[in-house]
């Protein structure tokens, strides 16, 4: 969550820290900060920040780790980034040409206004659940042992003939009790220091 949390506010920061800059103009200051971050994004400024999520979103979809379980509901993900990115291209595009000829109606920007929200939720979602995912993918003490026994295996192998190197492995190898012999390990302790 952490990390979605920094995503979202660098991501971001051109909307909000426009509006504090605007703050320090005289011209701008009367509006107060939360018309001025609505000014910041109503016109189809949301467009593109949706389209900037959807690259590592697409990542993640299509692009397993190597042992991992597939990516849930890749073909519905794949197909909901590609349909998002063409909505947010799409009506971006018809703002600025709305723009560009000086039409663009204030019933329009409000229904873009609208679609930019719901599409920039649609992508902060669907990058939390690719995180997840990506989470979920990555055991970090089967990860940072593999190395270790791929090595000591390579070893094993170059040094097959020679037994006494096994045996000074086996003897540095910690030995797991069973969970009974443990306890009956810890109460002996425990008896002998009671003495």
């Amino acid at each position: 969550m952490r990390e979605m949390f920094f995503i979202l506010l660098f991501s971001t920061a051109t909307f909000w820290l426009t509006a504090v800059f605007l703050l320090g103009s005289h011209s701008t200051r009367v509006l107060g900060y939360p018309a001025l971050l609505f000014s910041t994004v109503r016109t189809g400024e949301l467009f593109i920040f949706t389209v900037g999520f959807l690259g590592p979103i697409l990542l993640s979809a299509s692009d397993d780790p190597k042992d991992a379980k597939a990516f849930p509901a890749r073909l519905w993900t794949i197909a909901s980034l590609l349909i998002i990115g063409l909505i947010a291209a799409g009506y971006h595009s018809q703002i600025k040409a709305d723009q560009l000829k000086g039409a663009l109606n204030p019933s329009d920007a409000e229904f873009f206004y609208k679609v930019s929200l719901y599409v920039a939720f649609a992508a902060v979602g669907l990058r939390y659940l690719s995180m997840v995912y990506r989470r979920s993918t990555f055991l970090p003490q089967v990860e940072i042992r593999k190395p270790v026994d791929e090595f000591a295996d390579q070893f094993d192998q170059r040094h097959a003939a020679d037994t006494s190197v096994h045996a000074k492995r086996a003897a540095t190898q910690p030995k797991e009790l069973p969970r009974e012999d443990f306890a009956e390990a810890f109460e002996k302790r425990e008896a002998e220091k009671d003495k």
